[in-house]
C-alpha cells in the first residue's frame, strides 16, 4: 500500500494494535526512504562534482516529511498522559472522521478517463491481481475459520 493514509485504513479493519503496528512500519520505511534519497544525492554529488569547482552545491531538502514530525509528536504527548481519558472517546471519532475524508479526497483525485489510454494487458494485470489480492484471504479466512 502506498499511502500512509491507506496503510491506516486497512489496518483499521482488524483492530486498534494493528494499526498501531502498520502505522509505526510504515512511517519507519517512510523515514529510510528518506536516508535512502540522503544517500543517493550524496552519491551523485561524489559522482558529478568538479573538483577544480566549488561553485557544486546541493540545495537541501528535508530529510524528514512533516507528518512523520506531527506524528510523533502526537506519540509523545499521548504517552505522556497529558490527554485526558475523557477526550480519547472524541480524538478517535475525529481521527476516524479526517482518515475518512483524506481518503475521499484522495478518491476524487483519480480521474478515470486518464486510466484509458493504459494498454490492456496492463489493466489485465492490475484487474488479475486485485481479484486475487482480494479473493486470497477471503478463501484463507473462510478456510480456516
Amino acid at each position: 500500500i502506498h499511502e500512509v493514509a491507506q496503510v491506516v485504513a486497512a489496518a483499521s479493519i482488524t483492530g486498534g494494535a494493528a494499526v498501531s503496528v502498520a502505522t509505526t512500519i510504515k512511517l519507519a520505511r517512510v523515514l529510510l526512504l528518506g536516508v535512502a534519497f540522503w544517500a543517493s544525492v550524496r552519491l551523485d554529488q561524489r559522482l558529478e562534482r568538479d573538483p577544480l569547482s566549488s561553485a557544486t552545491r546541493a540545495r537541501k531538502v528535508s530529510l524528514i516529511p512533516w507528518f512523520v514530525v506531527v506524528f510523533l509528536i502526537a506519540v509523545a504527548v499521548r504517552s505522556s498522559g497529558i490527554v485526558p481519558p475523557e477526550a480519547l472517546t472524541g480524538i478517535d471519532a475525529a481521527a476516524t472522521t479526517l482518515l475518512a475524508a483524506g481518503m475521499f479526497g484522495l478518491g476524487l483525485g483519480i480521474n478515470v478517463r486518464q486510466l484509458f489510454p493504459l494498454p490492456m494487458a496492463v489493466l489485465g494485470v492490475a484487474t488479475v491481481s486485485t481479484l486475487i489480492g482480494v479473493t486470497v484471504p477471503f478463501g484463507l479466512i473462510l478456510l480456516l475459520y
